[in-house]
């Protein structure tokens, strides 16, 4: 006897709980209930155990990223996986009751629908686990669905799809097919399903959870539902003043004393932590022989931010998704579009170009840098050798002997400016094959090759004798780096960057004023003019910087010594007093915990 689609089907069907009209048949009698509650208990057991099994998949990563078993592993014995759940208990115990709630809330609304949604979600989710995983290697917190619009774009796809993607979204269905399978055929199963669900639901679900604010957000929420919230907390009803966010439009003098050439590298992900790490030997040396700012912060990460704050001198926002980003905003006319650096230099007579490893499409970069005033770009589309390639473009080596190039075709005479980005220390990192093969981490090899590639520009410019009549000044656009410390100072440390400058007129010097992006500007003008300037930044009470991949954001008040950790969903912070450097906050602890509505009025406005 054969069977046809529809008698093949059946048993899926009938698994399902569907009728003929692929709809969910209504309960109609004792019989119709119980198994409406065995499907909601499978689901329910099926989701989160995936979903926590996740959760612990990526805190291991999470380890391993940030160097816990190298970090803390000083005596024979010690068990960093056991350590890290001591350190991280109260986060996981947050987080996992954040999973339990999403499951539940899931299973409630997959019990009833068709059949079409629920394998579609399943689908979702198994690809969504599987990508958040690789999100969390790369940058330490899971996925923000704000972000998404810069995530889907060809580049970034390019750049970063792995086929370990797929083996982990397969292994996810794998999981929860099995469980399915054997929940669903056999009545004990179905039977013990449902007492572990219940159980669960009535031990482990929190309707709202209060974070530990010193540690990372991410592992105590869960990235597809909001789970912060609690309304037990102290509402401080503390005011804060507008005038923190603004900062003067950029200006230079018609007829500065001089017009020296400037040179503006961007490396990719670096954070002051990375020249230490990588052994950056390059950067090392040029911090201790020319001007070192080491307490340098970026407001917000992501590049775009990066770049709009250090060519404009404007604030980002802190809050919002990716797409209301100030830079995608941007138009012809606008003030700090009129006044942004380049088109400064330009009514000075140089010629500006920037020049990248990625393609230009990338975050528009081709129609916001000529709007700021870069009259030159020149992307990956650009290169025809390359030391290493990938997603990301061309190596940084590639990428400096394409800023010799340029420099080589400016007119004689005339001074110049150039900006350089590069991506080869952005995950997956681009170094050739044959450079330190044996070292400990593609990381490692990423920032070693950074370094030598920064050591061959160098030279470039001095075999051309431009080191007298150029500034060099070398920074990052956002970090990736972790410090050796508590959670909170590996939070601070992705606004942490290096700034070092280089300029033939000035002795060595190191600086640990607190200086931030939106003073950038104004510092490579006057280094450029010889203009001596104050720093915005310096009149302000606060520092402000934040994360908006992690949700996280810090407002400082150096004179006061107090720091206030918040997140953005509903800007519960920690409230910490007796902060005298933001570069070490090892030892600090909340002295107490509430939500700012002041804050995030003032932010989100």
């Amino acid at each position: 006897m054969t069977c046809n689609r529809r008698c093949a089907t059946a048993p899926i069907k009938r698994i399902l709980g569907f009728d003929r009209s692929m709809h969910m048949t209504l309960p109609r009698t004792r019989s119709d209930w119980v198994q409406l509650l065995h499907r909601f208990s499978l689901l329910f057991v099926c989701i989160a155990t995936i979903t926590i099994a996740h959760r612990f998949v990526a805190f291991d990563e999470f380890l391993d990223g940030i160097d816990f078993v190298k970090t803390y592993n000083d005596y024979r014995g010690f068990d960093p996986t056991t350590a890290g759940l001591l350190e991280y208990r109260e986060a996981l115990r947050n987080g996992v009751h954040a999973d339990l709630s999403f499951a539940l809330v899931s299973s409630l609304i997959l019990m009833i629908a068709p059949r079409f949604i629920v394998v579609g979600f399943c689908i979702f989710l198994f690809g969504f686990y599987a990508i958040d995983l690789e999100h969390i290697q790369v940058n330490l917190t899971s996925l923000d669905l704000k972000l998404i619009g810069l995530g889907t774009d060809p580049v970034f796809l390019s750049a970063h799809f792995r086929w370990r993607i797929v083996e982990t979204a397969l292994a996810h269905a794998l999981v929860f097919g099995v469980l399915w399978a054997v929940g669903s055929r056999f009545k004990t199963v179905k039977v013990l399903f449902t007492g572990v669900a219940i159980a669960l639901i009535l031990f482990g679900v929190r309707p709202t959870v209060t974070p530990n604010i010193a540690q990372p957000l991410w592992i105590q929420s869960h990235p597809l539902l909001l789970s912060f919230g609690n309304s037990s907390l102290a509402e401080d009803g503390r005011e804060f003043d507008v005038a923190e966010l603004e900062r003067p439009f950029l200006t230079s003098a018609p007829t500065p004393p001089q017009r020296k050439n400037v040179v503006i590298l961007y490396l990719e992900g670096l954070s002051q932590a990375s020249i230490a790490n990588g052994d950056m030997t390059t950067l090392q040396s040029l911090g201790q022989t020319e001007l070192n700012y080491q307490r340098y912060f970026s407001h917000q990460l992501i590049t775009a931010n990066g770049l709009y704050s250090t060519l404009t001198g404007q604030m980002p926002r802190f809050s919002g998704p990716a797409w209301e980003m100030k830079w995608f905003d941007m138009a012809d006319d606008d003030p700090e579009v009129t006044s942004a650096l380049p088109w400064q230099f330009v009514n000075l007579g140089y010629n500006t170009t920037f020049i990248q490893s990625a393609k230009l499409s990338y975050m528009e970069k081709d129609i916001q840098l000529p709007r700021l005033g870069f009259q030159n770009l020149r992307g990956a589309e650009s290169f025809e050798t390359w030391y290493g390639t990938n997603g990301w473009g061309v190596d940084d080596l590639t990428l400096m002997e394409g800023v010799l190039e340029e420099i080589d075709q400016f007119p004689m005479g005339d001074p110049w400016m150039i900006a350089a980005l590069t991506t080869g220390t952005h995950a997956p990192y681009n170094v050739p094959p044959d450079f330190l093969p044996n070292a400990e981490s593609d990381r490692y090899r990423a920032l070693r090759w950074a370094d030598r590639a920064i050591e061959e520009l160098m030279q470039g410019l001095e075999a051309r004798d431009l080191l007298d009549d150029t500034v060099i000044i070398i920074t990052s656009d956002e970090s990736r780096e972790r410090i050796v410390g508590s959670s909170l100072a590996n939070e601070m440390a992705l606004n942490w960057l290096p700034l070092i400058v280089v300029n033939a007129d000035q002795q060595s010097q190191t600086n640990s004023e607190i200086i931030t992006a939106t003073d950038f500007p104004w510092l490579v003008l006057s280094q450029a003019t010889g203009i001596e300037v104050s720093l915005p930044g310096a009149s302000k009470d606060a520092v402000l910087f934040g994360n908006t991949i992690s949700g996280r954001f810090f407002w400082y008040e150096e004179q006061n010594q107090t720091l206030l950790a918040c997140e953005t969903t509903n800007y519960t912070c920690g409230e910490f007093s007796g902060v005298s450097d933001l570069g070490d906050l090892s030892t600090i602890v909340p002295e107490r915990v509430a939500s700012f509505p002041g804050l995030r009025d003032l932010l989100e406005e």
